[in-house]
C-alpha cells in the first residue's frame, strides 16, 4: 500500500513556507489560519484578510481621486504628480499584505523561476484548500475582491499546465480526492485534467478506494480521472465528462 494521507494535510504546504525569508513569514504566515481548526484563530486570519483587502481598496480610491481631479493617470501638476505617487504607493503597500500578493508573484514567474514555483505555490494550494475545508467562508471572503470561483479557475489552469511541484503534490492529490468525492462545485471539473500533474501510486490508490465508494457519481468520477491517466494525450475539457458518461450509460 502507498504511503500517501488518506485527508487534508496541510504538512507539506506548510513546509514551503520554510523557504520564505523572515519577512515574508510575518507577511504571509497568517494565511494558514484561514484554514486552522481552531475557530478563533480562523476568525482573526478572516478579520485580517478583510482589513488588507479594505486598505486596498482605500488606496485604489485615493488614486481614482487623484486621477478624477487631474483627468489623467498621469498627472503634470507637481502637487497632483506627488499625490498619485503617494496613492500608488499606499496600493503597492497594502496589496503586498493581502492573501493574493503571494499567489501574484506565484502567477508572474512560475513558469521562468523554478524556485518562486516552488515557493509561493502552497499559498495557491491554500486558496483551494480553503474552499475545500471551508467553503461558506471562502465564499464569503472572496466577495471582497473579486470571483472567488475566477481565482479558483485561474490556479487550477496554472497548476494543469505549469505542473505541481514536490511540495505540493500531496496537498494537490488530496484536492483532487476530496473533488471527486463531494457535490459538484464551481470549476471542480479541473481537478480532472489536473490529476495528470500529481500521478503516481498515490493519487491511483485514492482512486482505487472511491471506486468502493456508496455513491455511485463518485465511483463514476473515479473510474473517469482513472482513465483520463491512461490516456495522456486526451485533451480534457468540461464537457469531456458528459460525454464519458454518456457512453458508459450507453454501454449498459
Amino acid at each position: 500500500m502507498p504511503l500517501c494521507s488518506a485527508g487534508l494535510q496541510l504538512t507539506t504546504i506548510r513546509q514551503g513556507i520554510k523557504h520564505l525569508t523572515i519577512g515574508e513569514r510575518d507577511a504571509y504566515g497568517w494565511i494558514f489560519d484561514l484554514v486552522s481548526s481552531d475557530a478563533g484563530r480562523r476568525r482573526a486570519a478572516l478579520e485580517r484578510h478583510r482589513v488588507t483587502l479594505e486598505a486596498s481598496h482605500e488606496a485604489q480610491h485615493w488614486i481614482n481621486r487623484v486621477w478624477a481631479k487631474a483627468g489623467t493617470p498621469v498627472p503634470r501638476e507637481a502637487h497632483l504628480a506627488a499625490e498619485m505617487d503617494q496613492a500608488r504607493a499606499a496600493k503597492r503597500d497594502a496589496d503586498a499584505l493581502t492573501f493574493f500578493a503571494p499567489i501574484n508573484i506565484w502567477s508572474v514567474d512560475w513558469l521562468i523561476d523554478a524556485t518562486k514555483h516552488a515557493r509561493y505555490a502552497p499559498y495557491a494550494v491554500l486558496f483551494l484548500e480553503w474552499e475545500t475545508m471551508y467553503p461558506l467562508e471562502w465564499r464569503e471572503a472572496g466577495t471582497w475582491s473579486w470571483s472567488p470561483w475566477g481565482t479558483k479557475e485561474f490556479i487550477l489552469a496554472r497548476f494543469i499546465r505549469g505542473g505541481v511541484p514536490a511540495n505540493s503534490q500531496q496537498s494537490i492529490t488530496d484536492l483532487v480526492a476530496a473533488a471527486l468525492a463531494r457535490e459538484y462545485r464551481c470549476k471542480d471539473w479541473m481537478y480532472a485534467p489536473l490529476a495528470r500533474a500529481v500521478d503516481g501510486a498515490c493519487l491511483r490508490h485514492r482512486l482505487s478506494g472511491l471506486l468502493d465508494a456508496d455513491d455511485l457519481l463518485t465511483r463514476r468520477r473515479a473510474a473517469f480521472v482513472l482513465q483520463i491517466l491512461e490516456q495522456p494525450g486526451l485533451t480534457v475539457r468540461r464537457r469531456t465528462w458528459q460525454r464519458w458518461l454518456a457512453a458508459q450509460n450507453a454501454s449498459r
